[in-house]
């Protein structure tokens, strides 16, 4: 959501989000227009309940809306429901309404709508299922999670909850898809729920959509991670969010990412077979890492630590799994702060028997970065002419998430751009670069993208090109806009002041670069 509200500037939409008073934070960096919706006053809730109260009823009285008044504290939701608990139950609602006087107003809210599904029979426990499913559910899903109805049972339960205003369809034509009609609805039944029962519920969703995903459709990968967590399926639940981890970042949602990768390994915490949460750990850091060296910078903290980290856990594994490993070794590599060449010769010594293309293909990613930072061009380019013949065409969106955080090919391209100006072929730096380029446009990959910019950028600076190096710095600001990479806006600002430097601003420049 929050990058969504980040990247709706640049498109003709309008987004409207309602949010509780303190988990509005995620909209903040797109300067929103904030509504406060107030609760209603004495009027526009005695006009409320004249609105929804059914016609050929008795009026209400003015003790009857003091009560409401009080009890529901203006919320229009609490109001709607107690006026349909008290036409359900006028012999006896009042008295009742009157004892709860005193209660908070979501206790209020919790006690009318138990007592509202009370006179439903089986229809409630059809609507505790229905909670635990989530916001979207059909008959096939509740069949799942509620093996011992039958199939009309849970047809009439449905109808009876549409009919009663817990439900709404919402899906206008072909087979029903239902869902609760408010949020806050569906979080309140679904707390009255015992515990013991949630989580049985929970596990049967997690067991139906595992063996058939088309039985609801709907359900993203970390939704399902969910089901497994709140099931008390760890294992299950991690593996889950790793995968929805990965689904976002190939998608260049890198805040999603992070933060589904982050829960992921917390939960690892609680995995109690050491072994099995070694495992689990490296497989959410494989994704995590890439994600955390474009977003805070491959000398963060935060991205340094996984990987020392990671490589602890890698080197205690079985010899036989390092491969399996490689891009924690590999991130260990370029997270390093010093480029001397010591961390890429234990990678390539624990590694050096693998037999696997990509694993040697990431090696020499290593070995030409290091080439180039120690001045050996000449080696480079031929390390990434070796590289590259590695390359499988297709594979490459896909590894861009494990290693570095941006595509091979694309950081082979503009490493050997970069050495080709060194050695004094300009018209081949360039045209590498434009390679570079227009790969990681087509991987469609964020980090990778973000790669091919720098380097673009240090290529101007080397040519001392000051008009192409804004025209990048540009690209670079728009790209930090559409995906939350501070890195990249702190990058941009310091070739501006690079340029603004030699362009006779020098107190400005210095500014920028600091």
């Amino acid at each position: 959501m929050a990058e969504l509200a980040q990247s709706a500037r640049h498109f003709r939409a309008l987004v409207i989000a309602t949010t509780r008073p303190e988990s509005g934070s995620w909209l903040a960096a797109s300067n929103p227009r904030h509504i406060s919706l107030k609760p209603l006053n004495r009027e526009q809730t005695r006009l409320a309940i004249a609105a929804m109260w059914p016609q050929g009823t008795p009026s209400t009285s003015p003790e009857f809306l003091d009560v409401v008044e009080r009890v529901t504290g203006g919320v229009p939701l609490f109001i709607e429901e107690i006026c349909q608990w008290m036409t359900e139950n006028a012999a006896s609602a009042t008295d009742r309404l009157e004892q709860t006087a005193t209660r908070s107003h979501a206790s209020v809210f919790e006690s009318v709508i138990e007592a509202r599904l009370e006179t439903l029979g089986s229809a409630r426990e059809v609507a505790r299922a229905a909670a635990v499913a989530g916001n979207r559910f059909n008959q096939e899903l509740l069949r799942a999670l509620l093996p011992e109805l039958d199939d009309e049972i849970i047809a009439n339960a449905l109808d009876t909850l549409s009919d009663a205003g817990f439900l709404i369809r919402v899906r206008p034509s072909g087979a029903p898809v239902y869902g609760v009609r408010h949020a806050l609805i569906q979080e309140t039944i679904y707390n009255a729920t015992l515990r013991k029962r949630r989580q049985a519920l929970h596990r049967r969703l997690f067991a139906a959509v595992s063996r058939n995903r088309n039985l609801a459709g709907w359900l993203g990968t970390a939704e399902v991670a969910e089901h497994a967590e709140r099931a008390g399926l760890l294992e299950d639940a991690i593996a889950q969010f790793v995968i929805a981890g990965t689904e976002s970042s190939s998608r260049s949602a890198m805040a999603e990412a992070r933060q589904i990768l982050e829960h992921a390994l917390a939960l690892c915490e609680r995995v109690a077979a050491a072994d099995t949460r070694d495992a689990l750990r490296l497989s959410a850091m494989i994704v995590l890492g890439p994600i955390l060296t474009a977003v805070e910078g491959p000398n963060s903290a935060p991205a340094r630590k996984l990987y020392e980290d990671g490589v602890v856990i890698a080197r205690r594994r079985p010899v036989a799994e390092r491969a399996k490993w490689f891009p924690i070794y590999w991130g260990w590599w370029f997270t390093d702060t010093v480029m001397d060449g010591e961390r890429a010769e234990v990678v390539l010594s624990d590694l050096r028997d693998v037999e696997d293309a990509e694993v040697q293909l990431q090696a020499r990613h290593c070995v030409w970065a290091i080439d180039f930072n120690l001045g050996r061009h000449d080696r480079c380019i031929a390390t990434v002419d070796a590289g590259l013949s590695l390359y499988e065409h297709g594979h490459g969106k896909a590894h861009a998430a494990l290693f570095g955080g941006h595509d091979a090919r694309v950081c082979g391209l503009a490493h050997r751009a970069l050495s080709m100006w060194f050695v004094g072929k300009p018209a081949g730096a360039l045209h590498s670069m434009s390679e570079a380029r227009s790969w990681a446009q087509q991987t469609g990959h964020a980090g990778s993208i973000a790669h091919a910019y720098l380097n673009e950028a240090m290529l101007h600076c080397y040519r001392r090109d000051f008009s192409m190096l804004r025209s990048v710095i540009a690209d670079l600001r728009h790209l930090t806009e559409r995906h939350h990479m501070p890195a990249l806006a702190a990058a941009a600002q310091i070739f501006e002041g690079w340029c603004d430097g030699n362009a006779g601003q020098v107190e400005g420049g210095r500014d920028k670069m600091r």
